[in-house]
């Protein structure tokens, strides 16, 4: 059974563009493009989320608060993906212990840390057996 990471992005492109690089790379992937829309898929088995910290609803450090305040979900790794990179933001998140990727990103990069925080390779990568 593949991993599966919640992406909350309320921007179709980049919505889109994520989940199709985290999908080849073998994770299953849950959108939601509002704060209360990923808070109500908390249920959900989730092993990571990347979160864009300005939602249409709410901002992203209410749900990182929600996760966090949820018995089940309070270790669940989150990556917060946002355009907004002020030093008061990036100091929150590393006090948080919360990687941080700047828009615009590389999709790349952003599996790349998925795949490090997730268990140093992609789901469809077998151990023993070089990626290509």
């Amino acid at each position: 059974m593949s991993q599966t990471v919640l992406l909350v992005e309320d921007e179709p492109d980049i919505a889109m563009t994520t989940r199709v690089s985290l999908e080849l790379a073998g994770y299953r992937v849950l959108v939601a493009e509002t704060a209360e829309e990923a808070r109500d898929r908390i249920g959900e088995p989730i092993d990571a989320v990347v979160l864009d910290l300005r939602l249409p609803d709410r901002e992203g450090w209410w749900l990182v608060d929600e996760f966090r305040g949820h018995p089940e979900k309070a270790s669940v790794p989150i990556v917060i993906v946002s355009a907004h990179a002020s030093p008061g933001t990036l100091a929150r998140a590393s006090d948080q212990g919360l990687p941080y990727i700047t828009k615009p990103f590389a999709p790349d990069r952003l599996v790349e840390l998925i795949d490090e925080i997730l268990g140093g390779q992609s789901p469809e990568a077998s151990p023993g057996q070089p990626e290509e």
